[in-house]
């Protein structure tokens, strides 16, 4: 395991039986604990379908309270999260799959299927109906080193001069992002933050989700 993912779950263990994660929407509170058991359930479920050390998984899903825990559930198999936008087309999808040798996708049911291939497998995890790609094709897994350097997201810039381009951030880079913010704002165990901005997006996943209920020195 990084020091990413042993940070997540020493917090995890501290607010064992403490409300830490809220879903505003639903009004949805879990403590330490449940947010342990469903990264184990979803991590379950991943390993069910071939999740392994190198994959790639793209994740186009809105904000959800089990957003991070997604992350988390790949990071702990070794595995990589590509983050796009929910509302890209799975056709989209489909092509960077399987232009990037990548292992499959995942997405929330009831999106337009208009000329996508029968590759789409529902499946529910932690009481949630999810849609499954799993790429049949060549898959290229990522070279894994164990160490902190190794690609934890990759993320697309904002293409404003062309095509979004592809950028990997390592478990180390996420780590030292997140410290920097809880200094820089001097953020506190007291605090409780309001995320709204998309969690696909840099600072609304990589940085203020992680600095904010994951980080305190």
């Amino acid at each position: 395991m990084t020091k990413l993912i042993d940070k997540l779950n020493e917090h995890w263990i501290a607010k064992d039986n403490q409300p830490i994660l809220k879903d505003a929407q639903n009004r949805e509170w879990l403590t330490g604990s449940q947010a342990r058991h469903r990264i184990d359930k979803i991590k379950d479920e991943f390993k069910t379908i071939g999740i392994k050390t190198g994959a790639v998984v793209t994740i186009s899903l809105p904000n959800d309270i089990n957003y991070p825990l997604v992350n988390q559930a790949l990071w702990e198999l070794g595995a990589i999260g590509h983050l796009v936008a929910p509302s890209t087309a799975l056709i989209e999808i489909e092509r960077e799959v399987n232009e990037y040798g990548y292992f499959g996708a995942i997405t929330l049911v009831n999106r337009p299927t208009t000329n996508v291939t029968n590759c789409w497998r529902e499946t529910t995890i932690v009481n949630k109906k999810w849609s499954i790609f799993i790429n049949h094709k060549h898959i290229k897994n990522m070279v894994m080193s164990g160490t902190e350097l190794d690609t934890a997201l990759i993320l697309n810039t904002s293409g404003t001069t062309g095509k979004p381009k592809r950028v990997a951030l390592s478990h180390q880079q996420l780590l030292k992002s997140a410290q920097h913010i809880v200094t820089s704002q001097k953020l506190t165990s007291q605090e409780t933050t309001m995320v709204v901005m998309p969690l696909f997006h840099i600072n609304g996943h990589g940085n203020f989700n992680f600095s904010n209920f994951c980080f305190w020195w």
